[in-house]
This record gives structure tokens, sequence and C-alpha cells, in this order.
């Protein structure tokens, strides 16, 4: 979460004390380097989001606004993505992997579906008792909940997840408008202070 914040924030500041290739080169390994430092996938997903959204800025708007809107639709999926056993699981042979194979986000999903209706609009914060939660006790009788969504649906009702999701669309929203507003306006300071929201949105948005 820090990271990307950071990184997001410090691109936004590069690009108005418009620094040098060598200045953006060095941020960059520096900034790849702590971050696979980290060995968790889901930093590695949100600041491959993250780079990924600066990078579409630099398309035509038509496509831009075409590519963001369905990546931002489909980013609650990346959650579920399989993407190989982590580093720091592999070095700790029989232990739990936090984030979770494939299949066990799989079954979590089916678990969950079954288990928030129960508590639909308030969610309860004694869902893992439930049967359906307990079968997916792995290691040390540990139920991850490893989706950041499923988890606000479970704890704390689909009413917290549908303010989550608001405010989630509204950042990315002020994002965009801010940056048509310095492209309007010759502004670059609205201008990548919007690039930058959005790309930090949608980072932490699937991490």
């Amino acid at each position: 979460f820090y990271l990307s914040f950071i990184f997001g924030l410090v691109v936004y500041l590069l690009r108005i004390e418009k620094a040098s290739k060598l200045g953006y080169l060095l941020f960059y390994g520096l900034f790849s380097g702590a971050m696979y430092l980290t060995v968790s996938r889901g930093a590695w997903v949100g600041f491959a989001i993250l780079l990924f959204v600066l990078f579409v800025y630099k398309l035509r708007p038509k496509l831009r606004r075409i590519l963001l809107l369905m990546s931002l639709v489909l980013s609650p999926l990346f959650a579920f993505v399989d993407m190989g056993e982590s580093q720091s699981s592999a070095n700790n042979s029989g232990g739990v992997d936090e984030f979770g194979t494939m299949e066990y986000r799989y079954n979590l999903a089916l678990a969950s579906l079954k288990v928030i209706p129960r508590q639909f609009f308030l969610g309860s914060r004694t869902y893992k008792s439930y049967p359906e939660m307990q079968e997916l006790e792995q290691g040390q009788k540990i139920i991850d909940i490893v989706n950041g969504y499923l988890h606000v649906a479970l704890d704390y009702g689909m009413i917290a997840l549908a303010i989550f999701l608001v405010l989630v669309m509204r950042s990315v929203l002020e994002g965009v408008r801010s940056h048509q507003y310095g492209c309007d306006y010759d502004d670059e300071h609205y201008e990548y202070f919007g690039i930058a929201l959005v790309a930090i949105t949608y980072s932490l948005a699937v991490q």
C-alpha cells in the first residue's frame, strides 16, 4: 500500500520538476528493487498495474478510456489469479502461502458466496466459524481471506463493499477529471496529479 502510494506521488513530482531521463531510470530501478524485496505478489501485481496505467496515459484519449474502463471492471478478478508460489512460501517449506493457490482462491470464492447471504447487509465477525469456511483451514488452522473484496463483504457486509467500490470509482473519476482539466487549461500540475491519482487507485484496487 505505502510503496504504491509513494511511487505514484514521486512520479508526479518528477514530472512536475521535469526530471532527466537518468533520474527516472534511477528511481524506477531503485523502486523495482524495493518491490522485489517485499516478496509480496500483491505488491508486485499492484506495481505492474500502476505502471500499466502510467503507460495507458500516453495513448490516444479514446483508447485510453476503453482500457481504463475495462481494467477497472476486471480489477477484482486479479485477486483470483494464480501467479505461482511466492518466494516467501518457497523459503518456508510446509508453511502457509499467504496469497493462496488458484485452487484455494476458487474454493474461497465458492465458500464466500454461500456465507455472505447469511449476513448480507452488515456481515459477520464470526463468519470463520461456519462449516464452509472451516473447510478452508490450512497450516496452523489458518483461514486466510486473500481477496480484499471478499474480506470486506464477509466482515462488514455488502453495504460496506458498495461504499468501498464507490470510493474507488470516485477516486478514479476525480483523477480523470483533474487530468482533463489540466489538459484543457494547459496546467501540468492538475494533469500529472490526475494521472498519479488514477494510477495509485488502480494499483491499490488489486492489492
